[in-house]
């Protein structure tokens, strides 16, 4: 065993004791010590006394998360190599622990061995001295400092992709990964020097954001493809315009991708785009180039499933001059093959019902991963159970692969000639094919993360809602027990009434017994008094139907598409469900603006209404006061929440909207309440920001586009 190897000690921190004991068996048998740690707690305690060579820690964890830890490391023993370990999204807090130099390697759950090698590499690399000085980021060189590289052997080189964007800590974070992903990255900040760096550096691709200051990046985009005709340009942006992606396709990308994206789904188009370059080469016919250009340009106008799949079986007929072609995708059971698409099939040909994976060459290809061309008659082959009575004389079979499984099977068939495919027939297959399929399973992850969005939501609204019921129920009750007590009075006084009338309405009416009656009764008094027991019950009535209507309208869904709305009765519902909370905990003020008709998603800025509300009573410990302001602004609808409660503490305003973060009592509240708020204040487009002071209140301001964007309309 390497001595190396027996001096080097690396610490692991993480809450969760099955991931520390599989990295502890990875890294163990390379030979290191290691020592496992279930808080930072613990690792800094043990670090007062030994400091480890590597210290690799999970972002989330109790108390003081891993960015926090490694910051703390990086100020105190600056000579350990830092790795951030994480399962969740590259947020801002990373980016900016990266871009400081806390963070020396990012390693992302779950891991890859490349990604143990890599950080076993630095961390004996470290150890021999061999690192010497490092930069502030060691895991980004920039374009201008390439120069000072050695050359590298043909044999050595590795592919070069040229980031583009002002954003540095976008810059950082997916150089940061193409370093992990075995590439060079070359980062550039500003748009004026990428022609000149693309001439000199010669990039195998290039990522670049639409949205450059100063400079139109689609006009920028039209002028790398002039300059380079066949390089792989990935456009990325923020902006939620699908025209954008449309017009970066006109003038030359290659793909395009809405921030923020998964680094999964990075790898997956760079690749894609890389592989096709070869597809554009002289030899090669313009046809398959189009043909990958036009299912970009489907996927970006995010065309139905159907229409998908029925488009690349088009562009597979023309380009392989097959007679037919279908797709059949792998049903949800795993079992069985569904025809999902299909073109010039005889009638015989066309399955009536769902196929089992284990028949048939479909099948067999699904399972082992593998295209098969089929020339005659394969009834003799073992491994296929024959489907038809007269196959065809050419078939080819490609699997439909997905990013972690194969979904399905492209079936294209010749039966005029035995002519076989070409092998480019093939390769294009694999890679429209895996397009689709990626598209597809994206769509669908798409779909499944907006389902548990949406599931979320409700069941933070009803958490919420289950919390005020007592207090609902008291503003419900209230209003029922008058109307209750009313109808009784009200009944009372109509049988007064009828003793008075009925010696009146008698054969011999009675005149006398009448006015004794009247006198006795108090009718004047009765009579006075009935208008207003009618209208307090009308008003009580009124009262808790307005309850149940603000609660209907909390509790039910939204469609897909906005309604035009009031914001300031959206937030009177919101109040009159909380009603009963505010009145005894604080002195509500109404600043309400004159607001035009705003196209939302009313359910949802009810939910941003309530959650907010809710919190400012709770911050509130004895009697204060809420200030509710609403107004228009020449391009925004501004609303604001405002209490003089307790405050919130400086370490705590980076963490409130994240998920499940709390710092109310256990079993009070999802965690998941301002998380949400910012999802929907995002989805329709705006932003929320909070100014707090520690013991005079906080502020919460919502801040919409107006007029909203012509695009923004649905979800």
């Amino acid at each position: 065993m390497n001595d190396a190897k027996k001096t080097m000690n690396i610490f692991l921190v993480d809450d969760e004791p099955m991931v520390l004991r599989a990295l502890k068996r990875v890294l163990r048998k390379e030979g290191y010590n290691i020592e496992a740690f279930g808080s930072a707690q613990e690792v800094l305690e043990q670090m007062e006394h030994r400091q480890p060579d590597c210290l690799v820690s999970d972002y989330y964890m109790p108390k003081k998360d891993g960015l926090e830890l490694l910051a703390e490391v990086h100020e105190r023993w600056p000579e350990v190599y830092r790795v951030m370990l994480t399962g969740g999204y590259l947020d801002d807090r990373v980016q900016q622990a990266i871009d400081r130099g806390d963070v020396h390697l990012l390693i992302r759950k779950p891991w890859k061995m490349e990604d143990i090698q890599k950080l076993l590499d630095a961390v004996r690399e470290r150890k021999n001295g061999v690192l010497g000085h490092q930069p502030a980021n060691p895991a980004i060189e920039t374009a201008r400092s390439e120069d000072e590289k050695p050359a590298e052997t043909p044999q050595q080189r590795k592919q070069t992709v040229l980031v583009v964007d002002d954003e540095e800590s976008f810059v950082a974070i997916t150089s940061a990964w193409l370093e992990q992903l075995g590439f060079n990255a070359l980062a550039e900040y500003r748009a004026e020097p990428v022609l000149e760096i693309i001439r000199e550096k010669q990039p195998d691709a290039v990522i670049i954001d639409i949205i450059l200051p100063g400079v139109d990046g689609i006009e920028l985009i039209g002028a790398i493809r002039d300059l380079q005709p066949e390089l792989p340009i990935i456009a990325v942006t923020g902006v939620r315009d699908r025209n954008l992606g449309v017009d970066a396709f006109r003038r030359g990308a290659t793909a395009f991708l809405h921030k923020p994206f998964n680094m999964d789904t990075l790898e997956a188009t760079l690749r894609c785009c890389l592989q096709c370059t070869r597809f554009s080469a002289p030899e090669q016919t313009a046809g398959e180039l189009e043909a990958l250009l036009q299912v970009q340009h489907a996927i970006a106008s995010r065309l139905p499933e159907q229409r998908l799949l029925e488009l690349m079986l088009q562009l597979l007929l023309k380009q392989s001059e097959a007679d037919s072609a279908s797709v059949l995708l792998v049903n949800p059971d795993g079992k069985t093959l569904r025809l999902a698409a299909s073109y010039g099939l005889e009638e015989e040909g066309i399955p009536r019902d769902d196929i089992s994976i284990d028949d048939g060459i479909a099948g067999w290809v699904i399972r082992h991963n593998e295209p098969q061309v089929v020339v005659g008659q394969p009834q003799n082959d073992p491994r296929f159970t024959p489907r038809r009575k007269n196959p065809a004389e050419v078939g080819l079979v490609l699997p439909l692969r997905a990013s972690h499984k194969v979904v399905g099977a492209i079936c294209l068939t010749r039966k005029s000639t035995n002519k076989p495919f070409m092998k480019t027939t093939v390769d294009l297959g694999l890679l429209i094919g895996s397009e689709i399929a990626r598209a597809l399973e994206r769509t669908k992850e798409d779909e499944r993360r907006q389902d548990l969005e949406r599931n979320l939501m409700q069941r933070d609204k009803l958490v919420t809602i289950g919390e005020l019921v007592s207090g609902v129920a008291h503003e419900i009750n209230n209003p029922l027990g008058f109307v209750a007590s009313n109808l009784a009075t009200l009944e009372t006084y109509l049988n007064d009434l009828m003793a008075v009338i009925e010696p009146i309405g008698a054969n011999t009416p009675d005149f006398e017994r009448a006015a004794r009656l009247f006198k006795e009764l108090g009718i004047t008094d009765i009579i006075e008094d009935i208008p207003a027991c009618l209208k307090e019950t009308q008003e009580g009535v009124e009262r808790v139907l307005k309850i149940v209507s603000d609660l209907r309208m909390m509790a039910r869904a939204d469609t897909d598409v906005k309604e035009p709305a009031s914001l300031n009765e959206i937030l009177e519902g919101a109040i009159g469900i909380l009603w009963n909370k505010i009145k005894y905990r604080a002195e509500l003020v109404r600043r309400f603006g004159d607001l035009p008709p705003y196209p939302c998603f009313p359910t949802q800025m009810g939910q941003v209404f309530l959650n907010l509300l809710h919190n400012a009573v709770q911050a509130i410990p004895n009697h204060g006061t809420i200030v509710v302001t609403t107004r228009a602004e020449p391009d925004s609808i501004v609303i604001e929440v405002q209490d003089s409660g307790v405050g919130i503490p400086k370490e705590n305003l980076d963490k409130l909207f994240e998920p499940f973060f709390t710092t109310k009592p256990r079993g009070e509240g999802t965690g998941l309440g301002l998380s949400i708020v910012r999802r929907i204040v995002d989805r329709h487009d705006g932003r929320i920001e909070v100014e707090s002071t520690p013991g005079k209140g906080s502020l919460f301001r919502v801040i919409l586009p107006w007029p909203v964007p012509a695009n923004n309309t649905k979800v």
